[in-house]
């Protein structure tokens, strides 16, 4: 009687290459074994890094603040350190070092795709209010902004708890000029209605950092000069506002 087993006819082994297969692999072996010595080169050509990236491991607090420091002095010569600081920025338990690491990141390769994201990311969640400050400033320094700059800083201005992030996040709205015209509103918000003195004189600032390229702007700064905000310090506002208008 037959069975259904007469009927299998087995193929090859999983483990069975054939010819090509075994040129595929030879050829991808080769380009593992050369990307590992190119790999192996450059450290060699920089050890200076690698020693670096040893101390960025330590157990010692002091000597992993130390590291972003002087791999930022590096400048893009150590680029290869950039997937070790992006660690450092979003692992490390120290917020010093992890302030550190976003201050090396954006000395060392501030337009890479990564270290923007991972920035970003900071900017918006990062436990530490000097943290997220200092992510907001990194986004006020590098022309054109990436383009999701724009919107996470205006969600920093309008919903951070710390008022020296959201002060940061104006400055650089303000110093990214016309590139920042959508922040127009939430910068006219922060003006008028901030709890914060030198978030509302921020705000009044960058509004006319951006003013030139925009009509909105310079109809919030005119509203002002013209309306007298309640308080003491409200006349400081309406000094910045005249300072851009003239």
């Amino acid at each position: 009687m037959r069975t259904g087993f007469a009927q299998f006819r087995p193929g090859p082994a999983p483990w069975a290459l054939t010819w090509s297969g075994c040129a595929r692999l030879y050829r991808a072996g080769a380009l593992f074994l050369a990307l590992l010595a190119s790999a192996a080169g450059r450290a060699a050509e920089n050890p200076e890094v690698a020693r670096q990236l040893e101390l960025l491991k330590s157990a010692d607090r002091d000597q992993r603040w130390r590291v972003p420091y002087a791999l930022a002095n590096m400048g893009p010569a150590a680029r290869e350190a950039v997937p070790a600081l992006i660690h450092a920025l979003e692992r490390d338990p120290d917020e010093s070092v992890r302030r550190a690491a976003m201050g090396a990141l954006s000395a060392i390769a501030p337009g890479l795709e990564a270290v923007v994201a991972a920035k970003l990311r900071a900017l918006e969640s990062d436990p530490s209010d000097s943290v997220r400050q200092a992510a907001a400033e990194a986004f006020g320094v590098r022309k054109p902004p990436p383009p999701a700059a724009v919107p996470a800083l205006i969600r920093a201005l309008r919903k951070d708890k710390y008022y020296l992030a959201r002060n940061s996040a104006a400055k650089a709205l303000g110093a990214l000029g016309p590139a920042a015209i959508p922040a127009v509103q939430p910068l006219r918000e922060a003006m008028w209605g901030d709890e914060q003195i030198c978030v509302r004189l921020s705000a009044a600032e960058a509004l006319g950092e951006i003013a030139p390229k925009d009509e909105k702007a310079v109809v919030a700064l005119i509203e002002a000069l013209e309306t007298c905000l309640a308080g003491h310090d409200a006349s400081r506002v309406r000094e910045a506002a005249a300072r851009r208008t003239t």
